[in-house]
């Protein structure tokens, strides 16, 4: 599966000397982390980005898709459309991932397009070719309307499909919802420094395993999580 990273964004609120998804998890960029764990699970990362940082930081480690425009994160997504030839998931790139959240996020799903994250953010979304249209819905919107600062972002498309307007209000379903998976194992992303450090820190403390912890079986014996197909 080809898997997107989305690193377009123009990042206002961050203030670091270089792009934050190049911020230091443990002595690595967080994108080489991201990179790492798609590869480990079998899939085809594809990091999506014109920052220069960035491409010189991954040129070795993954495939660079440079969109033409960047103005809201469902534009880019939908500019990546020749890309996309089967099951296809895209990542935030500003996010630091559990290794049971990619996991999660990886697994065959019953109804596309399916995100996942908290009651706050989203983390990524998992979409096949027959969603364009789905997909282009809120990127037509933001287009409709550049004054409305919530349009084009991944809230938009889940709002669109429910069909409620991009500036309604809504109440996420815990369970059964068919668009939406929960991410609650301390995954997070990053807006700000201060995002950051505290990110950090979490990721210090051992709270964001890059790798899920192996099952014992009844002897006690560590077993190895299988890998996810691709």
């Amino acid at each position: 599966m080809k898997v997107l990273i989305l690193c377009a964004g123009q990042q206002t609120r961050w203030t670091g000397e270089l792009p934050k998804q190049l911020a230091d998890f443990g002595g690595e960029p967080l994108l080489a982390r991201t990179i790492r764990q798609v590869v480990r699970r079998g899939h085809t990362p594809i990091v999506v980005t014109n920052h220069p940082e960035i491409k010189e930081a991954v040129q070795d480690k993954a495939q660079i898709f440079a969109p033409t425009y960047a103005r809201w994160l469902m534009e880019t997504v939908h500019q990546t459309r020749d890309l996309w030839d089967g099951p296809m998931a895209a990542l935030l790139g500003d996010v630091c991932f559990t290794g049971a959240a990619l996991d999660m996020i990886f697994q065959d799903v019953a109804v596309t397009p399916h995100l996942y994250g908290t009651a706050s953010e989203i983390f990524a979304v998992r979409f096949v070719p027959g969603d364009m249209y789905a997909l282009y819905v809120p990127y037509g919107y933001a287009g409709a309307h550049p004054d409305d600062p919530t349009a084009g972002r991944l809230w938009s498309l889940y709002r669109s499909l429910y069909g409620m307007p991009n500036n309604q209000h809504f109440e996420l379903r815990h369970t059964g919802d068919p668009y939406f998976t929960y991410i609650e194992d301390g995954t997070g992303d990053i807006d700000d420094w201060d995002g950051y450090q505290a990110l950090k820190a979490k990721y210090d403390a051992g709270e964001l395993p890059e790798e899920p912890e192996p099952r014992r079986t009844q002897k006690g014996q560590r077993n190895v999580p299988r890998k996810s197909g691709s």
